[in-house]
C-alpha cells in the first residue's frame, strides 16, 4: 500500500476522533459553564481594588459587588437562581459596550462631575488609580472615557482567550486520550494494520474513495457550513448577552458531528483496516506482553497529540493529500528559443 493511501487513512481517523473529542469539550464547556468562570475571573481582576498597606495586600471589592448586582449583568446570567453575594454565577460572554455601560452606571456616571467625585470618594488602590488615569487621558470626555474603558476591556479580553484555549487545550489532550483508549485508536496499529492491505484491492480502493467523495461533496460543503457557524456567533455575541451563547455553541458542534456519520460508519467497520475497537487476543496480549504495552502506549499518544490538533487542521490536510494524489506528472511547456 503506498505511503500516500496510508496516510490518507490516517488522517481519516485523525478527523473523526478530532471531531468526536471537540463535541466532548464544548459540552463540558457548557454544562461547568468554563467560559463564564474565566469571564468571572478577569472582570474580578478588573474591578477589585487592591492596596498594600505595610506589607499587607488588601482587597476592596465593592466596585466588582456591585457590578455583579447590576440588573444587566443579572439578565446575562443562565441561572440566575444561583446568582447571590456568596455563590456567582457568571454570563458565558459580554461585550465591552456592554461592560462600559454597566461600570458608568456603577460609577453614576451621567456626567464628568459625578464620574469625577465618584472615582474620588474611592477607596485608594489600583483601580481608582487607573480609572483617573483614563479619565486624565480621556480630557475629561465622558465619550472617550467610555471607550478607554471598552479598549481595556478588549486587552484584557484577549489575554483572557489565550488562557481560556490553554485550558481547553489541556481538557482536549485529556478527553483525546480517553476517547483513543476507549476506541483502540493506536496510530502504529493502524499504520501496521493497513501496510498489509494490498495495493489495488477492494479495501484499499474502499479507503480512497471514500476520501475522495468526501473532498469532492463535503469539503467545500463543511468549510461553508464552518463559516456560517462562525458568523453566527459573531452576530450573537454583537447584538446580544444571550445566555445560551455556550448551548449555541454546542449544538453546532453537533451539526459539524453529523457531517462525518458516514466515516465514522466505514471506519469502525470490521472489513475495514482503519477498524477500530479492541479485540479479546490485542487486549491479552497488551496486559501480559509489556513491549506490547509500551508500543500501544505511545500508538494512543501519538493519536492524541494528533487529535490535539482539531478538526480542521485534519480537513485541510486531507484535502491537500487527495491533490497529491490526483496530481500526475505536470507537462512543462518548453520555452521557445531565439
Amino acid at each position: 500500500m503506498s505511503i500516500i493511501t496510508t496516510a490518507i487513512g490516517l488522517i481519516l481517523v485523525y478527523l473523526i476522533l478530532s471531531l468526536m473529542v471537540s463535541a466532548i469539550q464544548e459540552a463540558l464547556a457548557s454544562w461547568f459553564s468554563m467560559r463564564g468562570k474565566h469571564l468571572g475571573h478577569a472582570i474580578d481582576q478588573m474591578l477589585t481594588n487592591e492596596k498594600t498597606t505595610e506589607g499587607t495586600l488588601e482587597l476592596d471589592k465593592s466596585i466588582l459587588e456591585k457590578f455583579q448586582n447590576h440588573p444587566s449583568y443579572g439578565d446575562m446570567v443562565q441561572d440566575k437562581n444561583k446568582q447571590s453575594a456568596n455563590h456567582a454565577t457568571h454570563p458565558s460572554y459580554m461585550s465591552a459596550a456592554t461592560f462600559s455601560s454597566i461600570l458608568l452606571h456603577v460609577l453614576d456616571g451621567k456626567d464628568v462631575k459625578n464620574l469625577t467625585a465618584a472615582i474620588n470618594n474611592m477607596e485608594d488602590g489600583k483601580l481608582k488609580k487607573f480609572l483617573l488615569d483614563c479619565l486624565a487621558e480621556a480630557g475629561n470626555d465622558l465619550t472617550k472615557f467610555r471607550a478607554r474603558l471598552e479598549q481595556w476591556y478588549d486587552q484584557v479580553m484577549s489575554r483572557v482567550s489565550g488562557w481560556y484555549k490553554s485550558y481547553t487545550h489541556k481538557i482536549i489532550m485529556v478527553v483525546g486520550l480517553l476517547v483513543a483508549v476507549y476506541m483502540n485508536a493506536d496510530t502504529l496499529s493502524i499504520y501496521q494494520k493497513m501496510s498489509l492491505v494490498a495495493a489495488g484491492s477492494s479495501q484499499e480502493q474502499a479507503i480512497i474513495g471514500l476520501a475522495q467523495d468526501f473532498v469532492d461533496q463535503r469539503y467545500d460543503g463543511f468549510n461553508q457550513q464552518v463559516n456560517e457557524i462562525k458568523l453566527s456567533l459573531d452576530s450573537a455575541a454583537q447584538k446580544t448577552d444571550s445566555t445560551q451563547y455556550a448551548s449555541l455553541l454546542l449544538e453546532h458542534n453537533r451539526q459539524l458531528l453529523t457531517q462525518v456519520d458516514s466515516l465514522v460508519t466505514v471506519t469502525t467497520a470490521a472489513s475495514s483496516p482503519l477498524g477500530l475497537g479492541w479485540t479479546k487476543a490485542e487486549w491479552v496480549s497488551v496486559k501480559t506482553n509489556f513491549p506490547a504495552m509500551l508500543n500501544k502506549l505511545i500508538g494512543l499518544l501519538l493519536t492524541t497529540f494528533a487529535i490535539s490538533l482539531g478538526a480542521p487542521f485534519w480537513f485541510d490536510m486531507l484535502k491537500k493529500i487527495i491533490n497529491i494524489r490526483n496530481a500526475g506528472p505536470v507537462y512543462q511547456k518548453s520555452e521557445d528559443k531565439g
